[in-house]
């Protein structure tokens, strides 16, 4: 927090709604770094538009390969979906837990089948997809979205 604050010269405890914040870098968490970018503070009105915790399920995804992308253990990602089976639907949407990440972002294009960059805050910022989603992206190059990221990996973008 004392970091979080001295960052961005802040005096007090309070931030406000749409206040921009520069978080500084922790260093490796979950064996890959977290970026060094300004991270908006949004309004649930703001989240529920485009800021979703919210994975939508696209065919080729499985649990495990969710839980490995995002850094999430299997059990507790099943725990808290209250799946009883390791099945999962294409469409379905999936609660991602843990600490996540929004920002307002370019899309800079593909970089493999399981990548897409994103231009936020003067940085560019590689998210992991799902496997052969990333040509998707390319054909909406250059489009300003919003983001919701965990561990290197997009959740959601509107």
């Amino acid at each position: 927090m004392k970091e979080l604050k001295k960052q961005n010269k802040l005096t007090s405890d309070k931030i406000l709604i749409g206040q921009v914040l520069t978080v500084p870098n922790q260093g490796p968490q979950n064996n890959q770094l977290q970026p060094n970018v300004e991270t908006e503070i949004f309004s649930s009105e703001e989240q529920e538009k485009g800021y979703s915790e919210f994975y939508t399920i696209v065919p080729g995804d499985t649990l495990w390969s969710l839980s490995e992308r995002f850094g999430v253990p299997f059990a507790k990602l099943k725990r808290v979906n209250h799946l009883n089976t390791n099945h999962i639907q294409a469409d379905q949407k999936l609660y991602i837990p843990g600490d996540k990440y929004f920002a307002t972002a370019i899309i800079i294009g593909a970089t493999d089948n399981t990548t897409v960059e994103f231009y936020t805050h003067g940085e560019p910022l590689p998210l992991k997809v799902s496997h052969g989603t990333s040509v998707l992206f390319q054909k909406i190059t250059n489009q300003e979205v919003f983001i919701t990221y965990k561990n290197g990996a997009l959740i959601s973008f509107y």
